[in-house]
């Protein structure tokens, strides 16, 4: 199915994963929103112990401040008891999310790759200053493993100990760096392979390909054709060694994942355990 065709008849026609025959439901992984971007259920995945994730549990997306009538009459049908959005306060503002009723909202903010990944873009586009896409966001994955193990802490314990916090969707403002080093450290915690974890990483570089072409063309109309958008297509992007890097900041810091999981976002075995119970099964997929 590409991803140019319409989303209005995607919508139209689509179907839940969780709804769907096994065999079929990687294929409808990705949620056709037209206002979000990024979308997806994280179900599916297998552990090393040979379980996987439930479908139609957990999300993550983009933010959801652009969903149209038809996505929320869609996103309704995921049966939502949360949202968690890590967008930073001025972002939260400026397009808050657009959610059924009856779906509790929560913010967890993470401050960095948010407005200023945005004045970046700005400034590239100016010619004000180098781009340093690379430099950028590896430094972005080191400060969400160092700076904000509160944050993600809070998010994981949530899902481990309250039954009100799933289903849910969790997002940033793409979907792909807060969002991304979320997932990346939540599949862990529940044993997926590393190939499995930076496959579905950059899967986000498929499902943001439409809308990284709307930007920049966009760039290019507002300028009169002056300026090549072509020079921020990197900020959009997520690269392998961005999640490695993260990943490498923390085995540097506490010494491997385990350690990370105990002394950095300080859980307990059991709770540990409590979030294997509630997001994984024995069952096929």
């Amino acid at each position: 199915m590409s991803y140019k065709t319409s989303t209005r008849r995607l919508l139209a026609r689509s179907r839940i994963p969780s709804e769907l025959p096994d065999a079929d439901r990687e294929n409808w992984r990705r949620l056709p929103f037209e206002g979000a971007d990024n979308c997806r259920d994280l179900g599916g995945y297998s552990t090393r112990d040979g379980r996987h994730l439930k479908w139609g549990l957990l999300y993550r997306s983009g933010h959801l401040g652009g969903l149209t009538k038809e996505d929320i009459a869609f996103l309704n049908r995921l049966k939502l008891k949360k949202v968690v959005d890590f967008r930073g306060v001025e972002e939260r503002i400026r397009k808050p999310d657009r959610l059924p009723e009856g779906v509790d909202s929560v913010h967890h903010p993470i401050d960095v790759a948010g407005t200023d990944l945005e004045k970046r873009i700005v400034a590239a586009i100016r010619g004000e200053a180098d781009l340093n896409a690379g430099e950028y966001l590896n430094d972005v994955n080191r400060r969400f493993a160092t700076e904000y193990t509160d944050v993600y802490r809070a998010w994981i314990l949530d899902m481990a100990r309250n039954d009100e916090a799933l289903p849910q969707v969790f997002h940033c403002t793409a979907g792909k760096d807060r969002a991304g080093f979320a997932s990346a450290i939540l599949l862990t915690l529940l044993g997926v392979p590393r190939e499995t974890i930076i496959t579905d990483y950059l899967k986000t570089n498929d499902y943001t390909a439409d809308s990284a072409d709307r930007i920049i063309r966009k760039i290019r109309r507002r300028s009169l054709f002056r300026t090549d958008g072509e020079i921020i297509r990197p900020l959009l992007r997520v690269e392998e060694a961005y999640i490695r890097t993260a990943f490498e900041t923390i085995d540097r810091q506490w010494g491997s994942f385990e350690v990370y999981q105990f002394e950095g976002l300080g859980l307990k075995n059991d709770e540990v355990k409590a979030l294997k119970e509630r997001l994984l099964e024995n069952t096929p997929v």
